[in-house]
């Protein structure tokens, strides 16, 4: 496994287990720098579980690539992140608190009978007619 490979699987895996974080990792040519890029700023300084997750993965790219350069870094305008390799956009969650199922909602299809497909309704001076939409689908469940 080449330095790019090693890299990509371990930002895999802290993206895994920290799913609220942000990683962008490119390679600048110039500088011959592998250049990773984590956000927020609240879990690159204040998460001690990422922190822990840095440092093993900068301990063992270190011991297994010696002669590759590593920067693990905020995000910075300074850094050419043009040759971007991996990039984890982190999501954000909508939390439900006491989550029951009545929190939920559901939405039903139905269909217009044919009976009723040539109704024409006049609300407000605006016409609306109903649309036949064929069976089908519904029969076959």
């Amino acid at each position: 496994m080449n330095a790019v490979e090693f890299l990509k699987s371990k930002l895999s895996e802290i993206s895994d287990k920290i799913p609220n974080i942000g990683l962008k990792y490119a390679y600048d040519k110039i500088t011959s720098f592998h250049i990773i890029e984590v956000y927020p700023e609240d879990i690159r300084c204040n998460n001690t579980s990422y922190m822990k997750l840095e440092h093993d993965l900068w301990i063992n790219f270190q011991n297994s690539y010696p002669n590759e350069d590593l920067l693990i870094s905020e995000v910075d305008d300074i850094n050419d992140m043009s040759n971007l390799l991996f990039e984890k956009i982190p999501v954000d969650r909508i939390e439900i608190n006491n989550f029951t199922g009545e929190n939920l909602f559901t939405i039903k299809f139905y269909t217009i009978p044919q009976s009723e497909k040539k109704e024409t309704v006049t609300s407000n001076h605006t016409t609306y007619e109903s649309i036949y939409v064929d069976d089908t689908l519904n029969n076959a469940a």
